[in-house]
């Protein structure tokens, strides 16, 4: 039978014909020269008008436009996991406290049988002073500490002890404990970083040069475990002391200049792009988690404005790795799905509520958001706000298409752990642009006029 005889076929005539397809594989009945004949004498279809045509078009359109956002909303592979359920971080801690992990930069003191020399007092705000926490020692285990600040899961002290100044996170021990991990990722990154190394660099005046030898620090630098303690009721982890956070920043200056606005976009992206090159995704990224590095006098061969303020001691450390994954652990091609990824302003929207699997598009998106405010002084939004009058806005419209790519399609490159790190130069190209030499004297006025203005506020 012709093609052109199935098109006039009516209804009846095609169940009739579809419905003489025989079972087990075998071919369809031919039709007799009755049916032949029934179907050549059948009246034709009605024709449709061309309007009727376009309305058919226009609705199959959108049925397809339907379909395609709902492919998108949907988990592209089925074989996803849940990073942050209470389980899996059980099954990190373990790992982490486990007496057989391999530790290759914090000292790990294992003294579990014990109970923590110190306890964590909680005092509620009152007037114009916020909710604090204070370290009261039970034994002579430290010489002074001064509360710098607290999170949903422990405190943070700048404590003196045995001649040494650090910060101590501590976290009571509980079903799930977060500060072993923590410290286990930390250790992770720099066991794995394939840029650690030491440097050479030269102290100033210049009427007393004499170089000295120090650990390659970066302007987007990863903090550094010193060490974790392991008690009976509680852990604690020991890292250098930083002047405050980006978010400090932003509260006693919200409207950054743009050299210093570029100068910390290049450190936060170097930060997060050399964290995913060694596996790992942060999962928090947001300015409480970026601190401050303030620099000191040192002189070295720069060859861009990044790397000069680098010398110098500037830029921002990356903190906080209690929600991080280790990608090792993983497929090489695993997903993750989870109810709540982040803060609401930081995550990923079609990660929200599991709509859609993520990977490395948690830590992009976010430091997309980080990125908009340094720039904008304020989250992304509807209508998006625009740059300050007189900024460049080359890079920062390069960065924002880059990082905040809000409603993926099935056409889309998927990012990878390079995402970040293609950024990187743009960044440090537009710093140059910006400055007009080498010695950075703007950008240095400008950052150390930021540090006088933080230790001039009042503690909270």
């Amino acid at each position: 039978m012709s093609s052109s005889s199935a098109r006039r076929a009516p209804l009846c005539s095609l169940h009739v014909l579809f419905g003489r397809r025989v079972d087990e594989g075998r071919r369809s009945t031919p039709a007799t020269e009755e049916e032949e004949k029934n179907k050549e004498n059948a009246a034709p279809l009605k024709r449709k008008s061309p309007a009727a045509d376009a309305n058919e078009e226009d609705d199959h359109h959108r049925e397809e436009t339907a379909s395609s956002v709902k492919r998108t909303r949907s988990p592209p592979e089925e074989d996803t996991s849940d990073p942050f359920v209470d389980e899996y971080r059980r099954s990190l801690e373990a790992a982490a406290t486990s007496r057989e992990a391999t530790w290759t930069r914090a000292r790990v003191v294992d003294d579990r049988p014990r109970a923590a020399p110190f306890s964590v007092v909680k005092h509620k705000a009152c007037g114009s002073r916020g909710e604090r926490r204070t370290l009261k020692a039970k034994e002579p285990w430290f010489e002074r500490s001064s509360y710098l600040g607290h999170g949903a899961f422990g405190a943070v002290f700048e404590v003196s002890r045995g001649g040494e100044t650090f910060a101590l996170k501590v976290e009571a021990k509980t079903k799930l404990s977060r500060v072993p991990w923590e410290a286990r990722a930390l250790d992770l990154f720099w066991t794995r970083d394939p840029e650690r190394c030491d440097e050479v660099v030269w102290t100033r005046p210049a009427s007393a040069r004499s170089p000295r030898r120090r650990r390659r620090i970066y302007a987007g630098d990863v903090a550094e475990p010193s060490a974790l303690w392991l008690w009976r009721d509680a852990h604690a982890l020991s890292m250098p002391v930083y002047d405050a956070s980006l978010a400090d920043a932003l509260r006693v200056a919200p409207k950054l200049p743009q050299a210093v606005a570029l100068f910390f976009a290049a450190a936060a992206l170097e930060a997060v792009a050399r964290v995913h090159r060694c596996g790992i995704l942060h999962c928090d990224l947001k300015p409480d988690n970026l601190m401050i590095r303030f620099g000191k006098d040192a002189d070295g061969d720069a060859t861009d404005a990044t790397e000069a303020m680098r010398l110098r001691g500037f830029g921002l450390v990356l903190v906080d790795f209690g929600r991080a994954i280790d990608l090792e652990r993983h497929a090489p091609r695993a997903r993750f799905a989870s109810a709540k990824t982040h803060v609401d302003e930081f995550e990923w929207p079609p990660a929200a509520r599991k709509r859609h699997s993520w990977r490395h598009e948690i830590d992009i998106y976010a430091l997309g958001v980080v990125l908009y405010i340094l720039a904008c002084a304020r989250p992304p939004n509807h209508p998006p706000h625009k740059l300050p009058r007189g900024w460049d806005p080359a890079f920062w419209d390069l960065a924002f298409d880059t990082l905040l790519r809000r409603r993926p399609t099935l056409e889309d490159k998927p990012p990878t752990e390079t995402t970040i790190a293609d950024l990187v130069p743009a960044a440090r190209a537009a710093l140059d642009s910006h400055l007009t030499d080498l010695r950075c004297a703007t950008l240095v006025r400008a950052l150390l006029q930021l540090q006088r203005d933080l230790h001039a506020q009042p503690s909270a």
